[in-house]
């Protein structure tokens, strides 16, 4: 098999785990009922590094426009999972940050993601999720 075939291969293997991973069928998915989704989720945890951003910071980070960042925090705000506040310094900014009730679903959300996350790797054994490991690890280094 050429490397070519070996890449397009492994791109199909991993696009049909996160099918079936991501698919309505899944238990993840019915354990995860009203959590936030994938998108907020990444908003979240991005909140929850400490950095206090706006929407605009928010939508360049994701990629997408700020009407589609402003619709996924809104969700997130109506949820109460997430709060607006006026910068002290510009008062025409709002900043976001997570609240009590936001850290603690996140902190639930990454327990029930991980759950699912351990029964994807169920088949394999110690030895062969170590070897995953190191070249995962070797992926990255490569990338940065």
């Amino acid at each position: 098999m050429k490397r070519e075939e070996i890449l397009t291969a492994i791109f199909e293997d991993m696009r049909m785990m996160h099918r079936l991973h991501a698919s309505p069928h899944s238990s993840e998915k019915k354990e995860l009922k009203g959590m936030p989704t994938r998108s907020q989720m990444g908003i979240m945890m991005i909140l929850s590094q400490g950095e206090v951003k706006t929407v605009k910071e928010l939508a360049e980070t994701f990629c997408m426009s700020s009407s589609a960042a402003t619709q996924l925090v809104e969700g997130l705000v109506q949820a109460k999972l997430m709060a607006r506040k006026e910068d002290k310094e510009d008062r025409r900014k709002l900043n976001l940050t997570l609240t009590a009730l936001g850290k603690k679903k996140l902190e639930e959300a990454k327990k029930e993601r991980f759950a699912g996350l351990k029964k994807l790797f169920e088949p394999l054994d110690d030895q062969e999720l170590m070897q995953l490991k190191k070249l995962q690890s070797k992926i990255i280094a490569n990338l940065q």
